[in-house]
């Protein structure tokens, strides 16, 4: 699975400094963080990278509504934040500060996210 990430307020030095700190909370919430470049992939990531400002990660089904959760509250922190988030079957959603996810979308994004297609 992939999260891209987008803040038109900080410059790219700041946003990989942010993602670092995301990276943690989400690796403390029981998934495998890591940083997809453009054109690269970490190894054993699934799927093709999006840019600078993306996260590669690998996460049981049973542990991804804590990180859709995290990622959530990260985005609505600060206004004009988005994310993508794109699934390994395809699935792809974007969400952004001024619209957060409640309790069941994040429930139901983490269900259609680990689908199988």
């Amino acid at each position: 699975m992939q999260f891209k990430f987008h803040d038109a307020d900080v410059e790219a030095d700041q946003l990989d400094t942010m993602l670092e700190s995301l990276m943690r909370d989400i690796g403390t919430a029981g998934a495998t963080p890591c940083r997809a470049v453009e054109g690269h992939l970490p190894k054993n990531a699934k799927g093709d990278a999006f840019t600078v400002g993306a996260i590669a990660l690998a996460a049981l089904p049973a542990v991804l509504p804590q990180v859709i959760q995290l990622v959530n509250e990260w985005v609505v922190r600060a206004p004009r934040r988005r994310i993508r988030i794109r699934g390994k079957n395809g699935l792809e959603v974007e969400f952004t500060s001024d619209k957060p996810l409640g309790e069941k979308e994040v429930l139901d994004l983490a269900r259609r996210i680990s689908a199988i297609k």
